[in-house]
């Protein structure tokens, strides 16, 4: 059973780079996805439906320290390389802000 903002839509993750969208990527679809950064190359990798930033070139580390996510709205963000990843969802209009 589905929790109160779980969907059953679709959902897919939007990869960003400094200039924009960089790639969409569906959750049902394992893989990885190296993107380009100022710093060099990192790793977003999709996998059981589930997101990660398995390697970044930035010297803390704390991208790819998030873990994983997985909910519509999630993301995780790599600041120095200036990569970010956003769970999107087809939406049936009712959220946690208009609920």
């Amino acid at each position: 059973m589905l929790g109160a903002f779980e969907s059953r839509s679709p959902s897919w993750v939007q990869i960003h780079t400094e200039e924009g969208i960089y790639r969409e990527v569906p959750l049902s679809e394992d893989g990885e996805v190296r993107v380009p950064g100022p710093l060099g190359e990192s790793l977003v990798v999709v996998s059981g439906g589930r997101v990660s930033m398995a390697w970044s070139p930035c010297p803390g580390k704390q991208c790819m320290h998030m873990g994983e996510v997985s909910g519509p709205g999630e993301g995780i963000v790599c600041i120095p390389n200036r990569i970010s990843t956003v769970i999107k969802t087809k939406s049936s209009g009712m959220d946690a802000v208009s609920f």
